[in-house]
Formats: C-alpha cells, sequence, structure tokens
C-alpha cells in the first residue's frame, strides 16, 4: 500500500464508489466528502495529497471549497492538488476553476484510465 491518501468528494454516492474502488486499486488510502463543508473539515485533520471533488455539490461546491484551501489554509494544505470533475464544459466554469487555484478540470463522463493516469501523475510527483 501506497503512503498517500486522496480525498473524494462527491454528493453521489455510486460515482464515490466507483473512484474509491479504482483508487484502491491503485494502492492507495482514501477519505470520502459529500460536499466543500466535508472537503474542509477532512483536510483540517488529515494529511492529503490530492483532493479529487465534484463541482455542483449542496452545501458547499468544489469551487468554493478550492478558493478556501488555496487562501485560508496553511502551507503545505494549501499546495495540495485539486482536480475538479464536472458535468459542465463551458469556459465559464473552466475559467471558475482556474481562478480558484483547482490544478486540473476533468468532464464527465470520465474514463477510468482518465483517473488513473491523473492520479499516478499528481502522487507520484514530489508534492
Amino acid at each position: 500500500m501506497r503512503n498517500q491518501t486522496i480525498l473524494i468528494a462527491d454528493d453521489i454516492p455510486q460515482i464515490r464508489k466507483v473512484i474509491v474502488n479504482l483508487i484502491h486499486d491503485l494502492g492507495f488510502t482514501t477519505i470520502e466528502a459529500v460536499n466543500g463543508e466535508e472537503i474542509l473539515k477532512a483536510l483540517e485533520i488529515n494529511a492529503v495529497n490530492l483532493i479529487l471533488t465534484d463541482i455542483e455539490m449542496p452545501e458547499m461546491n468544489g469551487i468554493e471549497s478550492a478558493t478556501i484551501i488555496r487562501n485560508e489554509f496553511s502551507w503545505p494544505k494549501c499546495q495540495v492538488p485539486i482536480i475538479a470533475i464536472t458535468s459542465f464544459s463551458c469556459p465559464s466554469i473552466y475559467q471558475q476553476c482556474i481562478n480558484a487555484g483547482i490544478n486540473k478540470v476533468l468532464t464527465k463522463p470520465i474514463q477510468p484510465n482518465e483517473i488513473i493516469e491523473i492520479v499516478l501523475m499528481y502522487c507520484n510527483s514530489s508534492f
């Protein structure tokens, strides 16, 4: 097992389950969240190497949580790579993600190999 933890946030349990299973198959530990508030709470008490977050979630969305992470968390947590997953492919959503400090945006539907590639790319780097 790898000594890295990936935080997965999506309000749809089936999507979280698919992503969690892929990541566990790679040997990573996971933490799950259903909205942006849970992302922040999990990040406060856990060391996280990567965040995979949906954009549209109740209570606090992925863009809002990314903005708080980048602006209010201290190093190294403020630098955790954040990958957004969205069903919207319009340029304004993409720009909002970039402005919030999100590292990469993936558009649904996502193929398993895309998730594997992103996880390995960010978790094998020297973050």
